[in-house]
């Protein structure tokens, strides 16, 4: 991996993720991370708009290959988040900027987020209420296996004493069996060896 200079002041530092945004776009964190970066190396004045970074910089940055940079920049190019100054040119010329999508859906809608805890809490108590049911669900579900696990063991356990007294009362009836024969025979006068 190459070093990233600690002094490059066209350098990204950190990306702060938009939640909201990331998932209304469907992206993932990673991607999400990409095209900020783009964004906030796009925006410094010596760049003249556009982010000269090379795929293998931004690859560096993150801690995954070129080829996955790639990806994610094609992907984001065909959502119309990321554009370039000449589609054909994609793959040999690094300059590439967020759209005005991109800016829309995540720059004004991370002002538009700044609400108040109250608001944030009615935003976040039904996300938090569904996980916590499904959360229950989860565990009465296991609740369930394990009594179920137990019903089949109990069960299981009923068996084997119902066998084990059939056995018993098997073998007690073939000794009571003998112990007539015996008495019979002695009685009839037959000998018992």
């Amino acid at each position: 991996m190459n070093d990233i200079p600690d002094s490059d002041e066209n350098q990204v530092r950190y990306t702060t993720m938009n939640h909201v945004a990331r998932l209304k776009l469907g992206l993932t964190p990673m991607e999400y991370c990409i095209y900020d970066s783009i964004y906030v190396l796009s925006t410094n004045p010596k760049a003249k708009g556009w982010c000269t970074a090379s795929r293998q910089y931004l690859a560096d940055f993150v801690g995954i290959t070129r080829e996955h940079v790639q990806v994610i920049i094609k992907k984001g190019i065909d959502e119309r988040l990321l554009k370039t100054p000449n589609e054909k040119a994609f793959y040999h010329d690094n300059r590439i900027k967020t759209t005005q999508l991109w800016y829309d859906s995540v720059l004004i809608m991370s002002a538009q987020t700044s609400i108040s805890t109250a608001d944030s809490k009615k935003i976040l108590q039904p996300i938090v209420r569904k996980s916590y049911d499904d959360s229950k669900k989860i565990l009465h579900n296991k609740d369930i296996i394990k009594t179920k696990d137990k019903e089949k063991e109990r069960t299981l356990l009923t068996q084997q004493r119902k066998n084990r007294r059939d056995e018993a009362d098997k073998a007690f009836d073939e000794n009571i069996g003998k112990m007539r024969d015996i008495v019979n025979g002695t009685l009839k006068g037959k000998a018992i060896t």
